[in-house]
């Protein structure tokens, strides 16, 4: 998925089948089970922020339910990328 690809979320309507999203947005990071629930996840690219965690849920008959972008996960990513940048700047201050 490239530059831009949260857009994509747009084309997602309820009751889309797996192979009707993935064909959409691509193949997912990882899928999983939860209480007779598939949930795929995604990283998609919106402009001017970076790569952000979008969570699909299809029902047991396979269908799209919800969708959503973890915005507290992408916000908790940042934080630890700039807390590695300041340790980074920091070591080579001490230099």
């Amino acid at each position: 998925m490239g530059f831009g690809s949260i857009a994509k979320l747009n084309q997602l309507d309820r009751g889309m089948s797996q192979t009707q999203v993935c064909q959409i947005l691509g193949d997912p990071k990882f899928k999983e089970l939860k209480a007779g629930r598939t949930v795929l996840k995604f990283s998609l690219h919106e402009w001017m922020q970076g790569w952000k965690p979008v969570y699909l849920v299809f029902d047991e008959g396979g269908k799209l339910v919800e969708w959503y972008v973890n915005e507290d996960e992408y916000l908790g990513m940042q934080k630890i990328w700039l807390d590695t940048l300041k340790l980074i700047k920091q070591d080579k201050s001490d230099k």
